[in-house]
C-alpha cells in the first residue's frame, strides 16, 4: 500500500499546518469544509482531480493562497516554471493525482490506507516491549506472534469474527462506499462536500 494513498498525511505536513492556522482558524467551519474538500478530492479518478479542484478553489477565502498553491504546486498541477522566451511551464507535481487517487483502490474493494500493517508494528513493538530488543527475545517473540496470528487466521477461515471495528467508523465507511457508488450521479461539487462531510471526525 503506498503511503500517499492517504490525504490525511498529506495534510498533516507542516508547511500545509502553518499555512491553514495563518490564513484562518480552525473553529471557522467554512474553511474547515474547504480544507476536507481538499482531502475529498483523493475519491476523485486522477483525471478529475483537476477540475475538482478548480471547483473548490473557487470556495476558498482570498486568505488563504498560500495553502492553496501549496497544494496545487505539490499535489495537483506541479510548480510553474518560466522559459527564457517567456512561456509559463508546470514541472510534474511532486506527488501526482495518480499516486494519492483512492478511486481505484474503492473499485477493487482494496484497503484505502495502511492501518492493518500500522496496528500490526505497533502490536510487535507493544509485545516486544522494547525499540531494540536482543535477538532472542525478538525471535521468541516473533515465534509467539507467529502462533497469534495463526489462531486468529483459523478463526477468520471458520468465519468467526475476524476484527472489531468501531461501529462509528464502519458506519462512516459505508457511506464512503455509498457515496464513491453514486459518483457518477453528482456534480463534483457536490460529491466533494458530502464526502468532505463524512471526513469530519
Amino acid at each position: 500500500m503506498d503511503v500517499f494513498s492517504t490525504c490525511r498525511r498529506i495534510f498533516s505536513d507542516a508547511e500545509c499546518r502553518k499555512s491553514a492556522s495563518k490564513a484562518y482558524n480552525a473553529s471557522d467551519g467554512d474553511f474547515s469544509s474547504n480544507v476536507r474538500q481538499l482531502c475529498a478530492l483523493e475519491f476523485l479518478p486522477p483525471h478529475r482531480i483537476r477540475s475538482g479542484y478548480d471547483e473548490i478553489k473557487t470556495n476558498f477565502p482570498p486568505s488563504a493562497p498560500g495553502l492553496l498553491e501549496w497544494f496545487e504546486k505539490n499535489y495537483v498541477v506541479g510548480k510553474p516554471r518560466q522559459l527564457p522566451c517567456g512561456i509559463v511551464i508546470r514541472a510534474p507535481p511532486r506527488f501526482p493525482p495518480d499516486l494519492w487517487s483512492v478511486d481505484h483502490l474503492i473499485a477493487e474493494g482494496q484497503p484505502r490506507g495502511n492501518n492493518a500493517a500500522e496496528g500490526w508494528h505497533s502490536r510487535l513493538l507493544k509485545v516486544v516491549g522494547a525499540a531494540h530488543p536482543g535477538f532472542w527475545r525478538f525471535l521468541g517473540t516473533l515465534q509467539s506472534e507467529e502462533a497469534a496470528t495463526s489462531d486468529r487466521l483459523e478463526a477468520c477461515l471458520s468465519d468467526q469474527q475476524a476484527g472489531r471495528q468501531k461501529k462509528a467508523l464502519r458506519l462512516r465507511e459505508e457511506k464512503l462506499m455509498r457515496l464513491c457508488g453514486n459518483r457518477r450521479h453528482m456534480a463534483t461539487s457536490d460529491f466533494l462536500r458530502a464526502v468532505a462531510h463524512n471526513l469530519k471526525n
